[in-house]
């Protein structure tokens, strides 16, 4: 969670909590700091005790930022603790000679990578702005050389998707994608992206 708010420049809509979401999250690591503070003199003496500790204040801060905070931000934490928790494994593996050799390093990559790449690609990856090589839409307006029936006017301002030698994928006022022949188009204008913000806690 620390990473998160020092990379929200690489999304399309500004991250915002709602309601009590970030006093509750604030909560969640003022536990996780004593736990740390307090684990150096007594964590050898109750071990089990600060392991469900530390479990249940991270349960509670996914849940706190699944209920309170936009999905962007959920999902990017669940991304990168699965990143951590799958590297902080492999670290272990490797350290240990003997454990190095009897590891079935495929069976492990089978199970790491699918998940790594399926929650980038699917939740990650379409939230961030095309200039850091994201696939977020990018604000433009066409201009049409004649009216399409889809479209009221002929400078229509939307969503591209995607380019290609044939024509551009647009969206406009929905999730339905359309496909615009480049012979239509005279002019494409690319408008100055600003962030925006999103304060509901919708996928």
């Amino acid at each position: 969670m620390g990473l998160t708010y020092p990379l929200v420049f690489l999304f399309s809509t500004y991250p915002e909590w709602r309601g009590i979401g970030l006093a509750l999250f604030a909560l969640t690591a003022v536990v996780i700091a004593a736990l740390g503070v307090l684990g150096r003199k007594w964590f050898n003496a109750h071990p089990l005790l600060f392991v469900s500790l530390s479990f249940l204040d991270a349960a509670a801060l996914f849940t706190i930022v699944f209920k309170y905070a936009d999905r962007t931000i959920f999902w990017f934490v669940v991304w990168l603790s699965s990143v951590c928790l799958f590297t902080l494994y492999i670290s272990l593996k490797i350290r240990n000679p003997g454990e190095l050799r009897k590891t079935e390093w495929e069976r492990i990559f089978l199970m790491i990578v699918p998940v790594v790449f399926f929650t980038y690609a699917t939740k990650v990856y379409p939230k961030i702005r095309h200039q850091f090589g994201g696939g977020a839409p990018v604000p433009v307006v066409l201009h049409l050389a004649k009216k399409m029936p889809v479209f009221d006017s002929t400078s229509v301002p939307v969503s591209l998707i995607d380019e290609t030698e044939q024509g551009y994928y647009v969206v406009r006022g929905s999730h339905k994608a359309l496909f615009v022949a480049r012979a239509l188009v005279e002019e494409v204008e690319f408008l100055r992206e600003q962030p925006s913000q999103n304060t509901g806690a919708k996928p």
